[in-house]
This record gives structure tokens, sequence and C-alpha cells, in this order.
């Protein structure tokens, strides 16, 4: 009974509001051995807890008491606004900047840290300051042939684009039509 209340008040609020039920499911692609070790999905009954629990009054004003810590870390300082600012929501950035930008960054940053920190290639490409660190952080480059097919898909928007706005164009005036000639040549221009 020791060890159930140990692992019990081990576990987070939102998992023990679960009560007994089951916190993890196996992944259904590949069949599991019963001495599997333990799979690391949560079942949507533990995530959708998880995601009410962070929502809730008592997980806000926890994080704001844990960021009156004088001892925490930078990075964990930040983390923790993040999750105040963002209410359990998952990151989702409002301005998508494009893969050459993202590029951009990354190479002023390393060539030149100390005259582009994060704070002044926030302030240049227009994102946050959030998107940045996750920019620098990211390892994903695109391949050659990914960035060859948006290319090629860029192209052919650009004239589909053209083709389009040359058919719905207005037809090209006639001198007959047109109030300047009438006007020259003394007649109103009604």
């Amino acid at each position: 009974m020791h060890a159930f209340r140990a692992f019990h008040t081990a576990r987070p609020a939102w998992a023990r509001s679960l009560g007994k039920s089951v916190l993890y499911e196996a992944p259904t692609d590949a069949p599991q051995p019963p001495d599997a070790a333990k799979p690391t999905t949560l079942t949507a009954k533990a995530q959708t807890a998880k995601d009410k629990w962070l929502r809730s009054e008592a997980a806000q004003s926890r994080m704001r008491d844990r960021l009156k810590d004088a001892s925490l870390a930078g990075w964990q300082r930040r983390k923790i606004e993040l999750k105040l600012k963002l209410g359990g929501e998952k990151w989702a950035p409002e301005k998508k900047i494009a893969t050459s930008s993202m590029e951009k960054i990354r190479l002023l940053n390393s060539e030149f840290p100390q005259e582009w920190p994060i704070k002044r290639l926030s302030e240049q490409f227009k994102i946050s300051q959030e998107s940045v660190r996750r920019i620098l952080k990211s390892k994903f480059r695109a391949s050659q042939a990914r960035t060859d097919e948006r290319e090629q898909h860029r192209q052919q928007q650009i004239h589909t684009f053209k083709k389009a706005r040359l058919s719905h164009a207005p037809a090209p005036q006639t001198r007959a039509t047109d109030k300047g000639a009438r006007q020259r040549r003394g007649g109103s221009a009604v």
C-alpha cells in the first residue's frame, strides 16, 4: 500500500484526477508483447484530462507562483511564461515565414551572433522571439527534391495567376469609345 501511495502522489495532478484508469496505451500499428516496456502515448482520456488541467485556474496560479522562484534558470522561466501565455493550447504562431527567411535567420545568427541576437532578429523579421528561438533550435532542412518541387509549384502558380489576369482583363478601348478622342474631335464626352 505504501508503494501505491508514493506512486499516486508522484503523478501530476491531472493524472491523479483520472483515478486508477489507464494512463498510457500501446501504439496500435505494432503488436506489443506482454512484457514490453511502458508505451509513451497518452490515452485520449488522459490527454483530455491533462489539457483541461493545464487550462484550469489552479494550474495557472501554480505556474505564476513558480515564476516568483528566483532560482529558476532563464529557459525554465521562458517555458513557464509561454505556458501561461498559451493557456494550455499548442504552439501556433500568428505569422509564418518562408523557408528562405528561416535560412537567413540561421545564417545571420551563426555568422554574426553578437550583431544579430534573438531580439534583433525578431524585430528585423517581425516575428516573436519565441519563433526565432524555435527556428534556431530546429534541425530541419528541406531536401533538394522538396525545394525543387516547391519552386516548380510556385512558378506554376505565377503562370496560372498571369493567365487568369489576362483572360479577365477589360477589353481595350477603341478610338470611337475613347473619351479623350471625342473631346479632341470636338464632340461631347458623355
